[in-house]
């Protein structure tokens, strides 16, 4: 456990920016998700807009580091479309 989280802090000092990046969009998803309650179209398109936001930033985020590969863009893109179906699936039924 010790080693997981040495390594949690290691990546959180040499990507702070990154991460900074990814919890700015999650808390503005957040709150776009309780200001748009009630409301199915904005509500999907909130949660359609952060599930993109997610994607783009794992992408950039590899590309920058000079380790994207293919197989890391098909993993972002099939957790981004997973986290739309289940985020769809709990909040807008």
């Amino acid at each position: 456990m010790d080693k997981v989280i040495k390594h949690i802090q290691k990546e959180l000092k040499k990507h702070l920016i990154d991460y900074l990046i990814l919890f700015s969009g999650g808390i503005i998803f957040l709150v776009f998700i309780s200001m748009f309650r009630g409301q199915r179209d904005k509500t999907f398109l909130s949660i359609l807009t952060f599930s993109g936001f997610y994607m783009l930033w794992g992408i950039f985020h590899h590309m920058k580091e000079g380790v994207l590969h293919l197989k890391i863009v098909l993993e972002y893109v099939l957790i981004g479309f997973i986290v739309l179906l289940f985020l769809k699936i709990i909040i807008l039924y």
